[in-house]
C-alpha cells in the first residue's frame, strides 16, 4: 500500500502542470481526521480519529488565485452504539482533491487562504469490529476487510471540501497549518433493501450514511520555480 501511494504521489507531481504564471509549490501535509458517518437515523455515533497524510501542488492562476491538485491516504469511518452493542467502521481512503485556492492579500511573512472544492476518495481498505454486552459478558468478532457486511461498501467517495489556512513563509520553505471539512455527498455503503424500507414506510436506509470529516494538518511547501 504504501509503495503504491508514493507512486501515485509521484504521478500527481509529475503530471501537474507547471507552466503557468506566478510560483508553483510541492506541499507535504500530516495532520489528523476526525470522522462520523453522518444520517438522520436513531443510532448514536461516535467519531474515529484517523491519519492524514500526503502532498499536494499548488498552481497559481493569477496574483491571489490558484488551483491546488493533492494526493493524501486518509482513514475515515465512525463507531455506532445501539442497545449496548458497538459497532466500529474503519474506511481508508486514497484522497485527490482539487481545490480553488483564493489567497488573502498580505504584507510579511505571514498570510492566509481559503479553498473549496471536490474530493475523490478510492477504498483502499475497510474492517468492521463489533463489539456485543451479552449477560454482563463482552463477546468480541472482526469482520475483515468488511467482506461479511451485506451490500459491501462502496469502492468511491466523492466529497465537497471547504477550508481555512495560514502560512509563513521562511527563507526556504513555507510553513502552513489548515483546517478543512469534507462534507460526503454519495454514500458509504450498499448496505439495505431500499424497497423493504420504503414498503416499512422507514425513508431512512444505510444509502443516507456519508462521511463528515474534520481535518487539522501542517505542511511544509517548497516552490517549484
Amino acid at each position: 500500500m504504501r509503495n503504491a501511494f508514493a507512486g501515485a504521489l509521484a504521478a500527481v507531481i509529475i503530471l501537474s502542470p507547471v507552466a503557468v504564471a506566478g510560483q508553483s509549490f510541492l506541499t507535504l501535509h500530516g495532520g489528523l481526521n476526525v470522522t462520523t458517518l453522518g444520517s438522520d437515523d436513531p443510532i448514536n455515533r461516535d467519531s474515529r480519529t484517523g491519519l492524514n497524510i500526503g502532498g499536494s501542488v499548488y498552481l497559481p492562476i493569477s496574483e491571489h488565485l490558484g488551483a491546488t491538485l493533492g494526493l493524501a491516504y486518509s482513514e475515515k469511518g465512525a463507531k455506532g452504539n445501539e442497545e449496548g452493542t458497538q459497532l466500529t467502521f474503519a474506511l481508508d481512503y486514497f484522497e485527490v482533491p482539487a481545490l480553488l485556492t483564493v489567497g488573502i492579500p498580505y504584507e510579511g511573512p505571514v498570510g492566509a487562504h481559503v479553498f473549496v472544492g471536490p474530493a475523490v476518495g478510492i477504498r483502499v481498505g475497510c474492517e468492521a469490529s463489533l463489539d456485543d454486552s451479552v449477560l454482563g459478558g463482552v463477546f468480541e468478532s472482526t469482520i475483515s476487510n468488511c467482506s461479511e457486511a451485506e451490500g459491501g461498501f462502496n469502492t468511491f467517495d466523492l466529497g465537497a471540501i471547504g477550508g481555512f489556512g495560514v502560512s509563513l513563509e521562511t527563507t526556504d520553505v513555507t510553513l502552513s497549518l489548515d483546517l478543512l471539512y469534507n462534507l460526503g455527498l454519495t454514500p458509504v455503503a450498499n448496505t439495505g433493501d431500499e424497497h423493504d424500507h420504503e414498503e416499512h414506510g422507514d425513508s431512512q436506509t444505510a444509502h443516507d450514511t456519508k462521511n463528515r470529516t474534520f481535518t487539522i494538518r501542517v505542511g511544509v511547501g517548497f516552490s517549484l520555480g
